[in-house]
């Protein structure tokens, strides 16, 4: 943007250094890293530095620049799964990585697909599912990888448990309230 305020360092980031006042014809120059190129007067006393080196920290800006939006994204993700309350040991389940090993499995994981992709398709629908059965089945890994599914098309998710749902409305029949 135009209107930016240039400070001195990002003039240096960008290869250019303050000399005299007035505009000149390009001049000589010397990289002490890169060598003879020809610096530029790019207005009243604005000089241009080695174009490599110019080059060089424009790549590094956009590095940090990648990097930090990668972070940031990373950190929306992390506070989008803890608030889905889905538990730090499940967080790297989603419907992608369940192995299915008996017919009951296959058909609960295609179910879990077709829900996944419905909620988000048409999440105004209000559909749930609830799944029952034996320790170690798989009813946790696709119910976050359901979530998982979800909150990666940007919607709202609640993880709980029915212990942690009975809690939950048992404590709102507190005298307090």
């Amino acid at each position: 943007d135009w209107r930016q305020v240039v400070t001195m360092e990002r003039l240096h980031e960008l290869g250019l250094t303050l000399n005299g006042a007035g505009s000149e014809p390009p001049k000589p120059a010397t990289c002490e890293q890169h060598g003879d190129f020809e610096s530029r007067n790019v207005f009243g006393s604005v000089w241009s530095r080695c174009p490599v080196c110019a080059e060089e920290a424009e790549q590094a800006r956009q590095q940090r620049q990648r990097m930090a939006d990668e972070e940031a994204r990373n950190e929306r993700w992390q506070g989008a799964v803890h608030c889905a309350g889905i538990p730090p040991r499940f967080t790297t389940r989603t419907l992608d990585n369940f192995i299915a090993t008996s017919q009951a499995q296959k058909a609960a994981l295609t179910f879990a697909q077709d829900m996944a992709d419905e909620l988000v398709s048409r999440h105004q629908t209000g559909r749930c599912a609830v799944f029952v059965g034996k320790p170690g089945t798989g009813k946790t890994h696709l119910a976050v990888g359901i979530g998982m599914h979800a909150l990666k098309a940007r919607h709202t998710v609640l993880f709980t448990t029915v212990t942690r749902l009975i809690r939950r409305i048992r404590d709102t029949y507190n005298k307090g309230n």
